[in-house]
């Protein structure tokens, strides 16, 4: 009886540090130097870039600044405690007006990033979130809700984390190098479109708040921002609908198939 006691024992011994190990932080590392680097995390496809981020091309969203470590998302209101820089970037953006960009037949939401840092900028934190607001009021949250999580009240639906919490575990990602000089971005997050389009009620002037807190800083501002002159969410609202507009994706179908099944019966006619 004590044997069969033993090991049951350690069959669960063996199960929670299975559990355990599954929970640890999966640290991804991208260098900035290295062209094509890219990483995977929870979705999102993260890729080295050198794409001109100077006056005229980039649509800024906002920069953070601090050493060490710093926090912030897009509003520079002064009604945050982070570490927002104002005077650039816009308060609120509409999904409509991100840049959308197809990789692999799959369509992104792409935002561009760029660093003043020498090598070892990592993030600790990222998420992006949908939030309806037909006023365009700021959001103002503070640091225990947001990194407690608990900002559905605050910040809207989650959109993308890069916690991956619902796959276990907490990811980092390092950049380990970074080009010399500047005027070049360093890195792009593509997040999946369907992310946004999946939850229930998404609208196209829908706010977007994206949320970041990132170690090792070293003085100067990271800025997040999307490109101009590029296609956006709103350029695909013809298709938009059709492909994710529930009734008018079975209407499409429907047609579709209708037109397909006479063409067949013509073609056995002739």
């Amino acid at each position: 009886m004590i044997k069969a006691f033993l090991s049951k024992l350690a069959l669960v011994a063996s199960v929670l540090s299975l559990g355990s190990s599954a929970a640890q932080a999966t640290a991804f590392t991208i260098d900035a130097t290295l062209v094509g680097d890219t990483e995977t995390i929870n979705g999102a496809l993260w890729n080295q870039s050198q794409v001109s981020s100077g006056s005229g091309a980039y649509t800024s969203l906002f920069r953070v600044q601090r050493s060490g470590t710093e926090a912030g998302y897009n509003d520079f209101s002064g009604v945050n405690p982070f570490d927002q820089v104002g005077g650039v970037g816009v308060l609120q953006v509409d999904l409509k007006d991100l840049a959308v960009v197809n990789i692999g037949g799959v369509n992104y939401v792409e935002l561009h990033f760029d660093a003043n840092n020498a090598n070892n900028l990592v993030f600790t934190d990222f998420r992006v979130f949908l939030h309806s607001d037909p006023t365009d009021a700021d959001v103002a949250v503070t640091a225990v809700t947001v990194e407690s999580g608990i900002n559905a009240t605050s910040f809207g639906p989650l959109a993308y984390d890069m916690l991956g919490t619902n796959i276990g575990g907490a990811n980092t990602l390092t950049i380990t190098a970074f080009p010399s000089g500047s005027g070049t971005d360093n890195m792009t997050i593509n997040i999946p479109l369907s992310n946004f389009t999946s939850i229930p009620g998404w609208n196209l002037n829908d706010d977007v708040y994206i949320w970041v807190k990132m170690t090792g800083a070293q003085a100067g501002f990271e800025e997040f921002a999307y490109l101009q002159g590029v296609p956006t969410v709103g350029t695909l609202t013809p298709e938009a609908h059709t492909i994710w507009g529930g009734g008018a994706m079975v209407a499409s179908l429907l047609v579709g198939g209708m037109i397909r099944r006479r063409k067949s019966q013509v073609a056995v006619a002739s």
